[in-house]
């Protein structure tokens, strides 16, 4: 439906994202609601964390600050993790380290 790189941009709204998929903006409210995101700005944080989400999967923290990570999902640091901890219900560290120690377990079994 729609390449995620515009749901990282900075300025990212419900008008954009209806030009840039082509869809009505009703469309895209009915489909949010679906969801059961609350708010279009939720759903666009929610986005953003699954990017954070993959990053941390693919090593990203292996170079990488948790700072430069928020940066790389478009939120301030603390929104970062204050947005993180909603949608994970734990911090990037915390997610990080639970994805390394389930590799480290499946490595040794």
């Amino acid at each position: 439906m729609l390449n995620n790189k515009y749901k990282l941009e900075l300025a990212f709204s419900l008008v954009k994202m209806q030009f840039h998929s082509n869809l009505r903006t009703k469309t895209i409210r009915n489909g949010r609601r679906e969801s059961n995101f609350e708010n279009f700005k939720t759903f666009l944080n929610y986005n953003r964390v699954v990017h954070a989400m993959i990053l941390i999967d693919s090593g990203y923290l292996h170079k990488h600050t948790i700072s430069s990570l928020s940066v790389e999902s478009t939120l301030t640091r603390q929104t970062f993790f204050r947005v993180f901890k909603y949608h994970t219900k734990q911090t990037p560290l915390a997610y990080s380290l639970k994805k390394r120690q389930s590799i480290c377990f499946t490595l040794k079994n």
